[in-house]
């Protein structure tokens, strides 16, 4: 009898250790470049190739045995008022990940995902420029965000590892514009393929780039993150 009270007891304490831990997540905002500059420009193919920026991830933040991921990516969408009617719908865009502060890092976990743009789903908001760009005359354009949604692709690969790497591709010459930060933001943390034979290159190391000093202009992007963890509560 005491054999079979044991055995009881040992299983009533297992169920009540299962019952008091669950999995919990959140899904927060991690970067917007609107809350430290401004959309000052817009930017197609043919002057870069891919272009991207390393964030941070707050680890203070993250609860005790967490792990984090990025859920998804925004990039700001730029559509000259006059082609609106006529805007194709096969401009294809890719956004890439990497969980390290360097896009170079072949060991780092890393996806990427291509979409092409369907302007009929965006929320576009009509944006004047006040003076013509470096490579158009145009200052009249539409501006939607666009996301791109990498909840599938990060699932079950969360990491706690304090810096990532986000970056936008140009797939060919039809990619869409895309818009551009104020030039105040720091050039050592800006990496960008000029031409694919070179690879990337931090900006701040480029030949005439001024330095970990010099401030660059940077894709427009939003990123989310998701936070998992095990508690007794959620």
């Amino acid at each position: 009898m005491i054999g079979n009270m044991t055995v009881l007891f040992s299983l009533l304490v297992a169920c009540q250790d299962y019952n008091l831990s669950q999995i919990c997540d959140t899904t927060d905002p991690a970067f917007d470049i609107e809350e430290v500059s401004l959309l000052e420009d817009a930017v197609g193919p043919g002057m870069v190739e891919a272009d991207g920026v390393v964030l941070d991830y707050d680890l203070d933040a993250l609860p005790d045995g967490g792990v984090w991921r990025v859920m998804s990516v925004d990039i700001l969408v730029m559509v000259p008022q006059v082609a609106l009617d006529l805007y194709p719908d096969d401009r294809e865009m890719a956004v890439e990940l990497v969980i390290s502060d360097d896009p170079t890092d072949e060991e780092a976990l890393h996806w990427e995902l291509t979409q092409t743009v369907n302007l009929d789903v965006l929320e576009l908001e009509e944006h004047i420029f006040t003076a013509p760009s470096a490579e158009s005359s145009v200052t009249d354009y539409y501006r939607a965000w666009w996301n791109f949604d990498f909840s599938v692709e990060t699932s079950g690969q969360g990491t706690d590892l304090p810096q990532f790497f986000v970056d936008l591709r140009w797939t060919g010459e039809e990619s869409p514009q895309v818009g551009y930060s104020n030039y105040n933001r720091p050039c050592n943390r800006n990496w960008t393929i000029y031409e694919a034979v070179n690879g990337w290159e931090l900006n701040s190391d480029r030949p005439g780039g001024g330095g970990a000093d010099e401030n660059c202009s940077w894709p427009m992007f939003r990123v989310n993150t998701g936070v998992t963890w095990e508690a007794d509560e959620c």
